[in-house]
């Protein structure tokens, strides 16, 4: 049961390790639509500023549809700064480039999903369009093209048929302020630990406008999931300790049974009844290590 319990804890955090670093970060602080950027870099400035801080990254998401001449696919747009991959260590340990590389210097390039890649039949430096809506009163569509730098992995398949990167300066002409969501993504020392008590330090220094949420608020229903799994888990590992307890149990009582002879030899010769009860438990003792080891 222990190793069972550590065996899930580790599968769990790995899971959710995976998915704070490439998807939701630690911590997501929801950005009002038209802040001045000045604002904004001051506010990414103090939060670099705390100890427990390792990285701040400005993101924005939208949706589009992505087609070239084979084929097209929904997808949601991840606008990321063009140093995140160099930067931060956490999302390049978890982020496998499967061809190409990590260049989102210019305007026009892109980042596919390796299902996203497979769907559309594009590989590195195809291009492919992107069409979008700008959120006016008359929806207005905007078609932009990219060219594929690179085909990446996230690990999990269900992202890998969503997520494509663009820069974020690209982001401003295919997709408006209303249309997307922009926020600061916080990657912190550690997001297990103290992490109330790391919020309320960050929320003192933002406006009143802005609200922070938590990874756990942000995959809550995989986290239960995770959690739900686990406690299945311990339950089946414990039904099958008790079957094995009742098994020793019974080959025991067997065992004292076809030994009633001995015993009474035994007694004959003065051996007292704590010593006798002592020679079976060690024996039950060892048919229950041999079969853990075995096993």
């Amino acid at each position: 049961l222990i190793v069972v319990m550590e065996v899930a804890d580790g599968m769990i955090e790995g899971i959710t390790r995976r998915y704070l670093e490439v998807g939701t970060y630690h911590l997501q602080i929801a950005v009002p639509a038209g802040l001045p950027s000045e604002q904004m870099t001051a506010i990414q400035g103090a939060l670099e500023g705390q100890d427990f801080v390792r990285h701040v990254i400005l993101e924005r998401q939208g949706l589009g549809l992505l087609y070239t001449a084979a084929g097209r696919a929904a997808v949601t747009v991840r606008a990321v700064p063009p140093g995140l991959y160099a930067e931060d260590d956490g999302f390049r340990r978890y982020f496998a480039l499967e061809s190409g590389r990590f260049a989102l210097e210019q305007s026009d390039s892109v980042l596919l999903g390796r299902e996203v890649a497979q769907k559309l039949a594009a590989g590195v430096g195809d291009r492919v369009k992107l069409l979008s809506l700008l959120d006016t009163p008359r929806a207005i569509p905007v078609i932009s093209a990219f060219t594929v730098r690179g085909i990446f992995s996230s690990g999990y398949q269900e992202l890998d048929k969503l997520w494509v990167y663009i820069p974020l300066a690209a982001s401003e002409r295919i997709a408006s302020a209303r249309g997307s969501s922009q926020f600061i993504g916080v990657k912190l020392d550690d997001p297990f630990e103290h992490l109330e008590a790391k919020i309320a330090r960050i929320q003192r220094l933002l406006p009143a406008r802005f609200e922070v949420f938590s990874w756990y608020q942000l995959e809550k229903a995989n986290y239960k999931s995770f959690q739900t799994t686990k406690a299945l888990l311990l339950f089946i590992m414990a039904l099958i300790v008790v079957v094995a307890a009742v098994n020793i149990s019974s080959a025991l009582v067997m065992v004292i049974i076809e030994k009633t002879q001995e015993i009474g030899v035994l007694k004959c010769m003065g051996a007292g009844p704590a010593d006798i009860s002592l020679s079976f438990l060690v024996t039950g003792l060892v048919t229950g290590l041999a079969g853990a080891l075995f096993g």
